[in-house]
């Protein structure tokens, strides 16, 4: 796995803070050894909150599948966030980052490009049809190649993807894990009055980062970056977004969260021995270190390895992860009307 500069990155996070207006920013730095609780650098005004997600050594290459007994899978990615509160954004919802600033133009990948070739045509218009499909089954919005050109959010720049095999893979991708929930899903929450667009880039300026999710009190976006394994990722961050419409709009609540921790736990105190990924114990209280960062980030990982196409010895009945996951799971059964008690969901399916 590849180190990144930490230092380099928690000076421009620190920064970031400061100039930032509109929007909260939390960063967690997964790695083995280092980690930034995300309370502690936390900027928030009244009409955003951004997660940011990173690359966690070992790898994300496996997480949604993850970690069986025989410990050859390593925790790898996740992100922070915020709640919204009720005070719209002053800027209009014109589908973009309320964030939203020109990108280094210097970079190859949002340079103009040259005129493609016919075969070249065929293909993107091939593309623009997946993605009109897309957005009329699931009622959702996606922007892709040079359509995000200019995305900044949280003082990252992006780089498009600029090659239409990419693209036709990313949108086959988020196809695919569309699929697997509700088809419903997505539009009862556009309906709800919080829809959601996916933005398609290469990468952010900030290399470690899979994904960022903007939640506003009248949209949100969730951005990821094609160079990691895409359903890690939008696993993750697609229940920030679940999370963030069923408290701010439905009034859900996870008060009784902490009763599935040790009696003495407190998020930002990690302790990796309470960890599934470093010991692979089935008693584990959390799945990864990342998890015990914030009881927020706790139930998106966790949510990760419910989605996960082979089981995980934590998610066992009556262990403590497993709890966790049954409580996640009734509350989207209880507050979503496209999710229905009497049918097993595939986040259901290991329950």
């Amino acid at each position: 796995m590849r180190q990144r500069d930490f230092k380099t990155l928690g000076v421009a996070l620190i920064i970031m803070a400061f100039i930032c207006i509109s929007g909260g920013f939390i960063v967690g730095y997964l790695n083995d050894t280092n980690f930034v609780n995300p309370s502690a650098i936390l900027g928030k005004d009244d009409s955003s909150g951004i997660t940011v997600s990173t690359y966690e050594d070992g790898g994300a290459d496996g997480l949604s599948s993850s970690a069986d007994s025989n410990g050859n899978v390593e925790n790898n990615s996740g992100s922070n966030t915020t709640t919204t509160d009720e005070e719209k954004p002053t800027t209009p919802n014109n589908g973009s980052s309320d964030n939203t600033t020109t990108p280094n133009t210097n970079n190859e990948e949002n340079s103009t490009p040259t005129q493609p070739s016919t075969t070249t045509q065929t293909y993107a218009q091939k593309n623009d049809a997946l993605r009109k499909e897309i957005e009329k089954t699931y009622g959702i919005t996606v922007y892709y190649g040079s359509e995000t050109a200019g995305y900044s959010v949280g003082g990252l720049t992006t780089l498009t993807i600029g090659d239409d095999d990419s693209i036709n893979k990313a949108l086959n991708d988020l196809k695919d894990c569309l699929a697997n929930f509700p088809i419903n899903i997505w539009k009862e929450i556009s309906d709800g009055g919080f829809p959601l667009t996916f933005y398609l880039i290469r990468c952010y300026s900030a290399t470690n980062v899979t994904g960022v999710t903007e939640s506003y009190t009248n949209k949100a976006n969730i951005s990821i970056a094609i160079n990691f394994p895409f359903a890690e990722t939008f696993n993750h961050e697609v229940y920030h977004y679940l999370e963030n419409y069923i408290i701010s709009f439905k009034g859900a609540s996870y008060n009784n969260w902490n009763s599935f921790n040790p009696p003495t736990f407190t998020y930002g105190s990690v302790n990796s021995s309470l960890s599934y990924t470093r010991t692979f114990k089935e008693d584990s209280y959390f799945v990864n270190d990342y998890a015990q960062t914030e009881e927020g980030e706790d139930r998106a990982s966790t949510f990760e390895y419910m989605m996960g196409s082979s089981k995980a010895s934590c998610l066992n009945n009556g262990k403590p992860v497993w709890k966790k996951a049954k409580y996640m799971a009734e509350q989207l059964d209880y507050y979503l009307k496209s999710v229905s008690p009497t049918v097993k969901e595939v986040w259901e399916q290991h329950l």
